[in-house]
């Protein structure tokens, strides 16, 4: 319980100091799922646990890049998991694509609190922190880390669409 108020309040926290950065660098966004209406909508996926997979629009994604460490990049076949650890966190995958064809392919991981509106994200796997500028998921007083529920999960979403 003591470890779940943490991570909403690192989380809020996290939230409220991101509103104040702003953001630059170019930003495409490729996604096979719609971007109008809700944040997320359900899309079953194969070896996943399909009631708990949720494909998040483009919109969405476009939230996660503008604070790229690379300056510009891509992201598709994004999904969202609620975890069972936290009364309020989402972990979301999306396969990634950067300038210079680093990380090509590999799925990087974040976590948001809510999923309408995001507003800001802890970076959850090395790849999501190598190529992002969202704060140290591991690392914050909420210790987001793959062990947690709902971060493997939703990276198994991303490789059940492949």
């Amino acid at each position: 319980m003591l470890r779940n108020l943490r991570a909403i309040g690192s989380i809020s926290a996290m939230m409220l100091s991101l509103s104040l950065v702003g953001c630059g660098g170019s930003v495409a966004v490729a996604s096979t799922t719609p971007s109008e209406g809700p944040a997320a909508t359900a899309t079953p996926t194969p070896g996943a646990d399909e009631s708990r997979c949720l494909a998040v629009s483009a919109q969405k994604l476009e939230s996660i890049l503008p604070l790229t460490a690379s300056g510009g990049g891509t992201l598709r076949d994004a999904y969202a998991v609620k975890s069972l650890d936290f009364s309020k966190v989402w972990f979301i995958a999306a396969e990634m694509d950067f300038a210079g064809g680093e990380g090509d392919g590999e799925i990087g991981v974040w976590a948001t609190n809510d999923l309408e509106p995001v507003v800001g994200f802890f970076s959850v796997n090395g790849l999501a922190l190598e190529f992002t500028d969202w704060a140290d998921g591991p690392s914050s007083d909420a210790q987001l880390s793959m062990s947690d529920d709902g971060a493997s999960e939703a990276e198994e979403c991303v490789k059940d669409k492949r």
